[in-house]
């Protein structure tokens, strides 16, 4: 059963990954995550090589998160406030 899932999350993952490229998109935010944390390896499964940078708000509990993925060359700024 445990393979079934992995090969589930793979396609799932893959499918993510081609609407990011077809879309040409240079930023993607994606809200009711409802993860707690986030590392550079899980953002790499589903995000082109070209994301490279993201923040992020935990989800609390089983509710919320959120998330925004960019990609460096494009956008520049400081962190105002961390929420």
């Amino acid at each position: 059963m445990l393979e079934c899932e992995r090969f589930e999350f793979r396609i799932k993952m893959g499918s993510i990954k081609a609407k990011i490229v077809e879309a040409q998109c240079d930023i993607i935010c994606l809200q009711e995550t409802k993860k707690d944390s986030f590392s550079d390896l899980f953002i790499k499964i589903f995000c082109p090589a070209s994301f490279d940078t993201f923040l992020f708000k935990p989800a609390e509990g089983t509710a919320g998160g959120i998330i925004t993925i960019s990609k460096s060359s494009k956008f520049v700024g400081t962190l105002c406030w961390d929420l």
